[in-house]
Order: C-alpha cells, then structure tokens, then sequence
C-alpha cells in the first residue's frame, strides 16, 4: 500500500490525499482530505472588541494548513457510497480517476480502457450513492 504522500494530487488551487484507508474483503473504504497551501482561514474574535467586530484572518501553524473539505468513500464491486463535508463529488471522482491513473503508472493490472472510461453516475437524488463504469480493484 502507498504512503500517505503517496495518494497526494493537485486538485484544483489546492490538493487532496487519502489520509485512512481501510479494506475488508470486497469493501474499500477511504478517507480523503482536501486543502489548500499556506491559506489564511476566517476567524471570529471573542470577545467582539466593539459591537461592530470585523473578521479576521489567521495563517495556517508551521506543520499543518486548515482542512478545506473532506470525503469517506466506500466502495463494494461498481457501488460507491460518498459522504463529504466541503469536497464535491466531482471533486471526489477527479481524485479517484487521478489514483486509478497514479496506479496504472505503478504497473497495477489496470486494463487501458478503465481510466478513460471511470465516471461516478448518481443513481439515488438525496443520497450520495454512486456507480462506477468499471470495477475498483486498483484504487488501494
């Protein structure tokens, strides 16, 4: 299995990363975070300083940048179910398609038409539960 840094992709102004993974039988499960380099993060100040506070902004610590969004991504055979919090879906399916891609290169058995052909079609409206033209076998 890859490393944390690893599964690092340029995704949009910012990146993403799978930062748990898990998988039992036939059950992939990940967790990926997305972010963005050295961004400020809007904070509110308390005690207000007046009854009219603005904003503020407030840099990243040396270690760490602030989460833009994240996603837990379960996948059995074709079935993707998608929790996210601040990370799209398109987003999320950009990332898996750029791991398929990540692995292909890395000599896993990846057929050459599975990465042109990986979409997540939504199959229920209110729920996040998707699935995908091909198998999953080369995600983790």
């Amino acid at each position: 299995m890859p490393n944390v840094e690893d599964t690092r992709i340029a995704l949009g102004s910012g990146f993403a990363e799978t930062r748990h993974r898990q998988r039992k039988r036939e059950l992939q499960y990940l967790h990926i975070a997305s972010w963005t380099e050295r961004e400020e993060a809007s904070t509110v100040p308390h005690p207000p300083p007046s009854p009219s506070a603005d904003l503020d902004t407030q840099p990243p610590g040396q270690n760490w940048d602030y989460l833009d969004g994240d996603g837990m991504v379960l996948i059995e055979s074709d079935h993707v179910f998608v929790m996210s919090s601040g990370l799209h879906a398109k987003s999320i399916e950009r990332y898996l398609l750029e791991l398929l891609r990540m692995g292909s290169d890395r000599g896993a058995t990846v057929p050459d038409d599975f990465v042109v052909t990986f979409f997540l079609s939504q199959t229920q409206t209110p729920s996040q539960e998707y699935t995908m033209k091909e198998g999953s076998r080369a995600l983790i």
